[in-house]
């Protein structure tokens, strides 16, 4: 099959445009919104998710209890080392497995996109996001199935002070 540039050009914004579009709808319709205006955030999730916020920041998930909750967002002071090491070294818990960093930016703000697997475990999956502010540590977490809508659950995450 043999594309003119022009055609190429169409096609291409087509695509980009109801790719676009398709995100929105999903943004707008069939998610919800939590702000905390204490700490100064505010990020989005599905909406027939239950969810719940506190001081030491969000959870959501498809039950009730949070023993599995899907999606975090965790809270921590700077000089919280303890808390920030644990992010970082995660004291030996994931020898033997995968582990892959890259900067991301989410909003303006830089962070860190980490994601880890095991070969050998297929079902165990965590990705997290690190952003660091003047006041907070903010770790955005996926421990569960990879699910490709985490993608616009970290993306919505703004901070509003």
């Amino acid at each position: 099959m043999n594309f003119k540039p022009k055609s190429l050009v169409i096609i291409l914004l087509i695509g980009i445009s109801s790719h676009s579009q398709s995100n929105t709808s999903i943004n707008n319709n069939d998610w919800k919104l939590f702000v905390d205006d204490t700490i100064g955030y505010k990020i989005e999730y599905p909406k027939d998710w239950i969810a719940k916020g506190g001081k030491g920041g969000f959870m959501c998930g498809k039950q009730s209890g949070f023993k599995n909750a899907e999606w975090m967002l965790w809270l921590s002071k700077p000089e919280n080392t303890e808390r920030i090491n644990y992010i970082f070294n995660h004291d030996g818990l994931y020898d033997g497995y995968d582990i892959i960093e890259k900067p991301i930016s989410i909003n303006g703000l830089d962070g860190i996109h980490t994601v880890i697997t095991h070969k050998e475990k297929p079902k165990e999956y965590i990705e997290f996001i690190v952003i660091k502010t003047t006041e907070f540590w903010f770790q955005i977490e996926n421990a569960g199935i990879k699910d490709e809508q985490f993608e616009l659950f970290y993306n919505s995450f703004k901070i509003i002070k």
